[in-house]
């Protein structure tokens, strides 16, 4: 074997070996799809297999500082997705996890889209009446408005990326 022949195995052994690390990159899910419950959809960017960080600090957010916001019942609901269990693998431990998180979102979002609606019936109602208890109602939902608008960007920031998108 001669030098040309040993160079051009040693360049399909790369090839090889190049095309195995492509397929191995191309197992993060492009953006996924969720519905709202106004109509309209959010995406996500946060499934991959080989970086599980984004998905489980996302997970971690939500479980420990949004679920101030969620009613018994839906901090009931969210935890029913990750049940606990010795016979599952890593993959469907994080699978649960991101199953969580979108979960999470979704009702974050739509706690956020209600508050909204309610914000612009009580600045209607309070620019025909001027009554006090309008007023204070559209200071205390603005109020509720930013503080769940802030957790998103905060949830964002772990890298997760949430993308809003109205209906066609």
């Amino acid at each position: 074997m001669n030098t040309i022949d040993v160079n051009i195995d040693r360049a399909l052994k790369r090839a090889q070996t190049n095309k195995l690390n492509e397929k191995d990159e191309k197992e993060e899910k492009p953006a996924e799809t969720y519905p709202k419950s106004n109509g309209n959809y959010f995406s996500i960017n946060a499934y991959d297999l080989k970086n599980r960080d984004k998905v489980n600090r996302g997970y971690q957010y939500i479980s420990t500082n949004a679920k101030k916001y969620f009613t018994p019942s839906e901090q009931k609901e969210l935890s029913d997705i990750v049940t606990k269990s010795p016979n599952r693998t890593e993959d469907e431990q994080y699978d649960m996890a991101y199953r969580y998180l979108v979960a999470g979102i979704k009702l974050l979002l739509d706690k956020r889209d209600k508050l909204l609606s309610d914000f612009n019936y009580w600045t209607k109602a309070y620019e025909e009446s001027k009554d006090p208890y309008s007023k204070g109602m559209v200071d205390q939902t603005r109020t509720q408005i930013n503080e769940i608008s802030n957790e998103l960007d905060k949830l964002n920031n772990t890298g997760i990326n949430i993308q809003e998108h109205n209906q066609q």
